[in-house]
């Protein structure tokens, strides 16, 4: 337990640093829940790669598009994360904290060069990370435990 949250700090202070030198501090926060879910529940689909940065990826599109075509809203937000969460079933690439990454696209007038950096390079690096996390056994799931 204490190695995994260790490991979800690292995530956190990873993705915190790639944000800040982006340009884009404020999405560091879309990386915090899946720093957790990727430290502490490395086995589900929703920690594969192909789900962290794709789910990223769509999610923050997903924001994007809806925020240029209506602007910040309750009801665009709604709109830009049902989107998300259709794309993301649709593609087998379900990451549900990626949710956030079309919320701040959509909120913070994220300019598309965003989706670039910090959410590609973020996601990348996180996959990165959490696969050495992965090998050098501290995030690695023991049989009979989660």
């Amino acid at each position: 337990m204490l190695k995994r949250s260790l490991a979800a700090a690292i995530y956190v202070g990873a993705a915190a640093m790639l944000t800040h030198f982006s340009g884009a501090p404020a999405t560091a926060m879309t990386f915090a829940s899946t720093s957790v879910l990727l430290a502490t529940l490395p086995s589900t689909d929703a920690a594969k790669p192909r789900a962290v940065i794709g789910g990223h990826v769509l999610a923050a599109l997903s924001g994007w598009i809806v925020g240029v075509w209506l602007g910040p809203s309750g009801y665009a937000a709604c709109l830009a994360i049902g989107l998300a969460a259709f794309a993301m079933q649709a593609t087998r690439t379900l990451h549900p904290p990626a949710a956030v990454s079309g919320y701040l696209m959509l909120n913070q007038s994220g300019h598309w060069s965003w989706i670039i950096a910090p959410i590609v390079l973020g996601s990348v690096a996180l996959s990165a990370l959490a696969c050495l996390m992965d090998r050098l056994g501290l995030t690695t799931v023991e049989p009979g435990k989660s």
